[in-house]
């Protein structure tokens, strides 16, 4: 079939009319049907910079359009002939439709991976079914998402509590994290103002715990650009400047005193806490981190709604602006029908009524 329309006298038929259209339009003019070109002439005589699309009359008239259409899109007459040559499709070329539903079953299947980005997946599966622009409508930013900003919030400030405690915490590479950084320097912070004032090597040792870890998350940040990668470095370099100050301060204290780094004379504020008390301790800043994970959690899905409902509401203002839009459209075709249809009116009086002078006029 793409012979026969691609054909030797089609091509040659179509790039002729192609270029007259060219000049035509190099010159200067507007090229519009032919049936409208002759519809517009009959009301007036002339019309300026309009020109007509003259069909072809020796060829097949929709075989010439496709090929004028493709030089139209940039192709040479040459590239248009080799194609029509070449077999119209390609046995070992992947089934496109076969495709996705192997995506999608087989994401399916890999729903909470921790080796697969499931917030992508659900994003393809998406696409698949509905298409990227209606993916793009319906699914939630990863910033923007309250419920992922929450649970890698309370996430990090339970490892937060973990570490100062002594123990030192992973980073996965799914992980949230920006939010993982920046819930972790704001409970970093105070503990620096607390070892500046009163170094205690349980703090010393648990802060270091907490850098090692917001390095970890600058490090599988792929998302972080050079510049900011840059400035999250010389943040934890600074910080880490401070803390060996702050050991060398404690390890002059320890030497003038005769008692180990860090230790707390008897009797003296800061007395180290007994089993028990540690254990409460603990305890009462895991609750503090549950309650701030929750209210962060709530200020998120707050923000989020509002953001939704500012979204609608533009949505409504942008579907209102396009019916007034249609509406004006129509509006001017209507008012252009009923021009056309005067003209056409007021020709065909005339030509009635020049039918009755001749018929009034006397035959010699």
């Amino acid at each position: 079939m793409q012979r026969k329309i691609f054909n030797e006298d089609n091509l040659k038929e179509a790039y002729r009319i192609w270029q007259d259209r060219k000049a035509k339009r190099e010159g200067g003019y507007k090229l519009v049907k032919q049936k409208v070109f002759h519809l517009l002439k009959s009301i007036a005589s002339k019309i300026p910079g309009l020109a007509s699309e003259e069909p072809t009359k020796i060829a097949d008239p929709e075989a010439v359009e496709c090929i004028i259409g493709l030089l139209d899109k940039g192709l040479l007459i040459e590239e248009i002939a080799y194609l029509a040559s070449e077999p119209a499709s390609d046995n070992v070329q992947e089934n496109n439709e076969e495709r996705d539903l192997n995506t999608v079953q087989i994401l399916t299947q890999e729903f909470q991976n921790p080796n697969i980005d499931q917030a992508e997946a659900t994003r393809l599966r998406l696409e698949i079914a509905i298409g990227k622009d209606r993916a793009k409508r319906v699914m939630l930013d990863d910033q923007m998402d309250p419920n992922a900003v929450a649970i890698a919030t309370r996430q990090q400030l339970l490892e937060f509590a973990a570490m100062m405690g002594g123990e030192p915490m992973p980073v996965a590479s799914i992980d949230k994290h920006a939010v993982h950084r920046e819930t972790l320097a704001k409970k970093i912070a105070p503990v620096m103002e607390a070892i500046a004032n009163a170094p205690a090597a349980e703090l010393l040792q648990g802060v270091v715990f907490c850098l090692d870890h917001y390095q970890a998350h600058i490090d599988q940040d792929v998302k972080l650009t050079e510049q900011a990668r840059a400035q999250e470095q010389q943040a934890v370099d600074t910080l880490r400047q401070q803390l060996e100050e702050n050991q060398s301060a404690m390890e002059q204290q320890a030497a003038a005193t005769g008692l180990p780094p860090g230790s707390v004379p008897p009797g003296a504020e800061g007395q180290p806490l007994t089993p028990e008390q540690e254990l409460a301790t603990r305890q009462q800043d895991h609750a503090e981190a549950q309650t701030q994970a929750d209210l962060a959690m709530r200020q998120q899905e707050m923000a989020h709604n509002q953001q939704m409902t500012e979204r609608n509401q533009a949505m409504a203002e942008e579907r209102h602006s396009a019916d007034l839009d249609a509406q004006r459209i129509k509006q001017s075709q209507d008012s252009a029908q009923l021009v056309i249809n005067e003209a056409q009116k007021t020709r065909e009086a005339g030509i009635k009524e020049a039918a009755l002078d001749r018929k009034s006029v006397p035959s010699k």
